[in-house]
């Protein structure tokens, strides 16, 4: 493997993992600021963290999209399970 195709995948995870970390940000402020006023259904959320889901898919791949929109609801779980 040269070193070009290591620094692009390496750029890709580095991405990955901000793009992970904007939509559990997103999701954790979605969940508190009571957005879900206007919607009077209990369970349904707006979703604005599809958004970085979906910017993700635009930019790193489907790959990590993919890994992103599967580890999203692990670290949301973890997180409200440990605090």
């Amino acid at each position: 493997m040269s070193l070009q195709d290591k620094s692009k995948k390496l750029k890709t995870v580095s991405l990955g993992a901000v793009f992970l970390g904007i939509s559990v940000i997103i999701s954790i402020v979605e969940s508190v600021a009571g957005i879900n006023a206007a919607i009077p259904m209990p369970g349904v959320k707006l979703g604005f963290c599809n958004i970085a889901i979906t910017a993700c898919l635009y930019i790193c791949g489907v790959k990590a999209a993919l890994a992103v929109s599967l580890l999203r609801p692990l670290f949301l779980f973890m997180f409200y399970r440990l605090f």
